[in-house]
């Protein structure tokens, strides 16, 4: 179902755009404009959104990625009725087999988790005895293999966009988890985590040209486990700065965060645990926000409030630019969809302080400021400070800003 929404507040017209997608309960990936999405339903089933034809189901299994060219990454179950790493484009299914000496356990035999943003490379981990190794896929030299970490479980979910970094897992002797990295020559690199006592984390994917990272793990004041924002840096032991993203207000058993993708303008989106322990909430982090909040603070912030009896439950991909996001969200009956949500003309045609959106600072957003001042109103455009108030500061900055 799609939803253009118009609001009419302080005399701005906002507009955004809302998509749900019934038939895909979990939206796994996405092209860049968001024409194409990609997920499973909860009948385990892969699916296929394109703007243009709705939803194909093509089979029992998952899809995790699809590249700007139209390929997409994920696992479809084979003849054998093993689930199998593949590529699916335009209709037609290759199946990229397994690792070297890889087998099957239980169902599985390998699995496709992430491909790259030009079609060149699909990550994922193969079964072998029962145990699992990361591995990439290229055309030029089908399945390799990243091996295990000191002879224990490695995993493979995230890949740049040119195939050349992947990232993922690899577990310690005790079988934690660790945030790891591996270049296309099988080196691996563990990246640390938030806390001083624990390496314990994911990564679940990259900046276009993999110098940012985003994940989770082992965190500190009270976290539990925290998003994280791992931005390149050769002059930090270890290769990368640690960022934590924070947990947002909940009433849950444990402080938990989670980042799924990060635009190329450092919008992070994401899940946190908001009540009990498996009631989850979408989230999202930017530099101004500071740490991450609920995904419908967000919209509120943006000055839009009227939008359908949605509870948003995870935000798993974001556009390049910031502005186009897809996850998962709950009706009031229940009932668990996908959704894309188009922020463009909020995120993009809008500079703060120019709260007339009339490209120029003015008498008219003083004016329009000092209404929201009076009556108590938040809007995101006129917290000029990001102290996350709206006062006389905020009005001041703005007359600055005319008299300059």
């Amino acid at each position: 179902m799609r939803y253009l929404l118009i609001i009419l507040a302080l005399n701005i017209i906002l507009t955004f755009e809302l998509i749900t997608i019934p038939q895909m309960a979990f939206p796994l990936g996405m092209n860049n404009n968001a024409s194409i999405v990609v997920g499973t339903n909860f009948s385990s089933q892969a699916v296929i959104w394109t703007e243009l034809e709705g939803v194909n189901i093509i089979g029992d299994g998952e899809f995790w990625g699809i590249s700007e060219d139209g390929k997409v990454g994920g696992s479809l179950f084979n003849d054998e009725g093993k689930e199998e790493a593949v590529i699916w484009e335009n209709g037609i299914i290759t199946f990229l087999g397994n690792i070297p000496n890889g087998n099957s356990c239980d169902s599985f035999y390998s699995s496709g988790l992430d491909i790259s943003s030009d079609g060149s490379t699909v990550v994922g981990m193969g079964w072998k005895d029962c145990s699992v190794e990361a591995f990439y896929w290229n055309s030029q030299n089908n399945i390799i293999s990243l091996g295990s970490f000191n002879g224990n479980n490695t995993k493979a979910q995230a890949v740049n966009s040119n195939g050349l970094i992947m990232g993922g897992w690899a577990e310690n002797n005790s079988g934690t988890r660790q945030s790891c990295i591996w270049d296309i020559n099988g080196n691996s690199t563990l990246i640390g985590s938030l806390s001083p006592w624990s390496n314990a984390g994911e990564i679940t994917a990259f900046s276009e040209d993999g110098s940012k990272i985003v994940g989770f793990g082992a965190s500190i004041d009270g976290n539990d486990t925290e998003a994280y924002l791992a931005v390149e840096d050769f002059n930090t032991i270890g290769g990368y700065n640690m960022i934590g993203l924070g947990v947002p207000n909940n009433f849950a058993s444990f402080n938990q965060s989670w980042a799924f993708d990060i635009s190329e303008n450092n919008v992070v989106v994401g899940q946190y645990l908001y009540s009990g322990t498996n009631n989850w909430r979408a989230s999202i982090w930017n530099e101004n926000l500071e740490t991450m909040i609920d995904f419908k603070d967000y919209l509120e912030l943006l000055g839009i409030e009227q939008i359908p009896n949605l509870t948003f439950l995870k935000a798993h991909s974001i556009s390049n630019d910031g502005t186009i996001i897809a996850g998962t969200a709950q009706e009031s009956n229940g009932n668990w969809m996908g959704f894309i949500i188009n922020l463009e003309e909020e995120l993009m045609g809008q500079m703060m302080g120019d709260l007339n959106d009339d490209g120029a600072f003015n008498i008219q957003d003083i004016i329009m400021m000092i209404g929201s001042v009076l009556n108590d109103e938040y809007v995101f455009y006129a917290d000029l400070n990001e102290d996350d108030f709206l006062n006389i500061l905020d009005i001041l900055i703005l007359v600055n800003w005319i008299l300059e």
